[in-house]
């Protein structure tokens, strides 16, 4: 957080606040900022998200600490709930990366990490903005009407899809949910041109493994089911001190 912050927020909420790991940065009132690995707010416009939400629904699959979540309740949606994985157990890793995490890390490292990586952020901002948005912790690839209470109109999945083994069965769930428009947003591989083709990354910590080309995005998410799928925008997602710059692309698809 930014210098005394203690000014304006309570000590409680601010200690909590630095113990956690933040995936997205928020700027708060009073000039205070919550600093994460990415700064979204300057690159909203480029998802084309609608701006004004009143009378819809909103799943936001993939939330983490809930940057798309809170600002779809802000856009005024009369529901939006965040879907994120459980626990930290229940990532989409690889049998290697399990035996070595075993080995690692303790029962009180993988509750720590729930803490600091999943829900921490999302639970402190809903308390902080005395939010409405709902949490439900659900695997993607689980993803269903019965999961998450019904269909939604509107689905956004952002920056997932790239951490998973099988993006084109998440993408067949993210369909099951959606009742009007989906919006992807993920990582592309550039070099891959026009062809309908995916580039295996599979780096050592689990982090990454797939990244398709746009057309073979859109190809995907047609096979998974989606109408008029179109390319929105593509974009330059740059990490708050530059160790990641990753060519992303933003998917509009309909039902």
């Amino acid at each position: 957080m930014t210098t005394d912050p203690e000014r304006f927020y309570p000590r409680e909420l601010v200690e909590r606040a630095r113990r956690i790991n933040w995936y997205h940065t928020f700027h708060l009132d009073h000039g205070v900022e919550i600093e994460g690995q990415f700064d979204l707010t300057p690159m909203v416009p480029r998802y084309g998200l609608p701006d004004d939400l009143a009378g819809k629904t909103v799943l936001d699959v993939g939330a983490s600490n809930g940057f798309f979540s809170f600002e779809f309740e802000r856009r005024g949606a009369d529901r939006v709930v965040a879907v994120d994985l459980p626990t930290f157990e229940a990532h989409d890793s690889s049998p290697a990366l399990r035996a070595e995490r075993d080995a690692t890390l303790s029962d009180e490292d993988l509750a720590r990490n729930d803490e600091s990586d999943l829900h921490g952020g999302f639970f402190l901002l809903k308390e902080l903005f005395e939010s409405k948005v709902e949490h439900v912790g659900c695997n993607i690839y689980d993803l269903g009407p019965d999961k998450v209470g019904g269909r939604y109109d509107v689905v956004f999945c952002g920056s997932l899809l790239i951490h998973l083994t099988d993006p084109l069965r998440a993408l067949m769930r993210l369909r099951t949910v959606t009742k009007e428009r989906c919006i992807v947003a993920t990582v592309h591989e550039p070099a891959l041109g026009d062809a309908t083709d995916m580039r295996f990354i599979g780096v050592w910590n689990g982090a990454a493994w797939w990244k398709p080309s746009i057309a073979c995005l859109m190809e995907m998410m047609r096979c998974a089911g989606f109408k008029d799928v179109r390319r929105h925008d593509d974009f330059e997602l740059v990490s708050r001190h530059g160790d990641h710059v990753d060519p992303t692309v933003v998917i509009h698809a309909t039902v």
